[in-house]
C-alpha cells in the first residue's frame, strides 16, 4: 500500500523509541523536548511524536534501556547530590545522554537541580513514591510501638529494616531523646555486609543468593568491614544460632548496632530490628543492648501478618 500523502497538519501518534530511533544530532546536542511528553530524547519511553508513523511496537530489551537508564541514575542520586558530568561517569554513559534523563527527570519532579552547584538530588516526588509504599506496608505500622519503647529503655536509635537486592534498606526510625547517630534515617542504605542489620539479612538469606552475594567484590566503608567471605560466612552460623548480630564501626567509624530478626509463623525473617549507638556504649552496655533488641523483634515478630509475610519472603528471593 502507497503511503499516505500528508497535506494537512499531521496528526500526533504515539511513538516507542528505541536506540535506533536516536538520530545523531540527538545524541551530541541537548535534545528538544516535545509538547507532548516529558521526554522524547529518553529511548524506551512513550512520547507523542507529530512525524511518527504506524503503530508501537512491542516492547523489548533495547526500548527498556532508556528506563533502566532513568532508574539507575535515581538510585544513584539517592545516595547523594551529583553533577551531570559526575552521573556520567558513574554510570558510564554519555555526558548528553545523562543530561537528557537528568532535565526529563527534573521537569517531572522526580529531580531537583540545585542552580548554584548544578547539582541533582531526590525530589518530592520520589518521596512520595517511597510514602506510598510504606503506607501500604502493615509491618511499618505495627513495629511502630516496639521501635519506640525499644528507643526509649535502651536509650538506643532503632530501626525496622529490609532488604532491597544487595542492600539494606532502613523503612522506620525512632531515636531517643537525647540521643542521636548520624546516618540512621529513613531511606539510609547500606551494603549488605556491612552492619548488623545486614549480617541478619544475608545470614537468613537464601544460600543461592548469598553464594551469589559472596562471589562478588565486597566493599569496605571503614577499616573495620569484614570483606573475607569465609569469615562472613563464619558469623552468618553464629547469627543464626545464637538469634542475633553484633556489628562495631563497620559501617560508620562513629557508630556500632545490635540486631535480631522479624519472623512470621512458619520462621521465616522477613525484616530485621537494629539498635545502633555509639562505640563506647556498645562496649558499655552490649547484654542490655542485645536483649532489648531480641525482645523487641520477638514482639514484631507475633504481630507479622502470615499472608503478608510470605509476600515479602517470596520478593526477597
Amino acid at each position: 500500500m502507497a503511503p499516505e500523502l500528508v497535506t494537512q497538519r499531521p496528526r500526533e501518534r504515539t511513538k516507542w523509541l528505541s536506540s535506533n530511533d536516536l538520530a545523531p544530532k540527538a545524541r551530541g546536542g541537548q535534545g528538544n523536548y516535545p509538547r507532548g511528553g516529558y521526554s522524547s530524547n529518553l529511548e524506551g519511553m512513550v512520547v507523542n511524536d507529530p512525524h511518527a508513523l504506524g503503530p508501537p511496537r512491542a516492547s523489548g530489551a533495547a526500548e527498556l534501556q532508556g528506563v533502566g537508564r532513568a532508574f539507575s541514575v535515581l538510585e544513584l542520586l539517592a545516595d547523594g547530590p551529583l553533577r551531570a558530568s559526575d552521573v556520567a561517569r558513574r554510570l558510564d554513559l554519555r555526558w548528553a545522554t545523562a543530561h537528557r534523563i537528568l532535565a526529563c527527570l527534573t521537569e517531572m519532579g522526580y529531580l531537583d537541580r540545585d542552580p548554584d552547584t548544578r547539582r541533582y538530588s531526590v525530589g518530592v516526588r520520589s518521596y512520595s513514591l517511597g510514602s506510598a509504599y510504606l503506607a501500604r506496608l502493615p509491618l511499618h505500622h505495627v513495629s511502630q510501638p516496639y521501635l519506640e519503647a525499644a528507643a526509649t529503655v535502651a536509650c538506643a536509635t532503632a530501626q525496622l529494616v529490609k532488604r532491597d537486592h544487595r542492600r539494606s534498606v532502613v523503612l522506620s526510625v525512632v531515636e531517643a531523646a537525647h540521643h542521636h547517630v548520624p546516618e540512621t534515617t529513613i531511606g539510609c542504605n547500606f551494603p549488605l555486609h556491612c552492619g548488623s542489620k545486614g549480617h541478619v539479612l544475608l545470614a537468613h538469606a537464601d544460600p543461592v543468593f548469598v553464594d551469589d552475594y559472596l562471589s562478588r567484590p565486597l566493599q569496605s566503608l571503614t577499616p573495620l568491614t569484614v570483606i573475607d567471605p569465609n569469615v562472613l560466612r563464619a558469623r552468618f552460623a553464629e547469627i543464626r544460632a545464637r538469634g542475633y548480630a553484633v556489628t562495631d564501626r563497620d559501617v560508620r567509624l562513629f557508630s556500632s548496632s545490635v540486631a535480631a530478626p522479624v519472623v512470621d509463623a512458619d520462621g521465616d525473617v522477613v525484616a530485621s530490628v537494629t539498635l545502633v549507638v555509639h562505640p563506647a556504649e556498645l562496649r558499655s552496655r552490649r547484654r542490655q543492648l542485645v536483649d532489648a533488641v531480641r525482645r523487641t523483634a520477638a514482639g514484631v515478630s507475633r504481630l507479622v501478618p502470615d499472608s503478608l509475610a510470605r509476600m515479602q519472603v517470596a520478593r526477597m528471593h
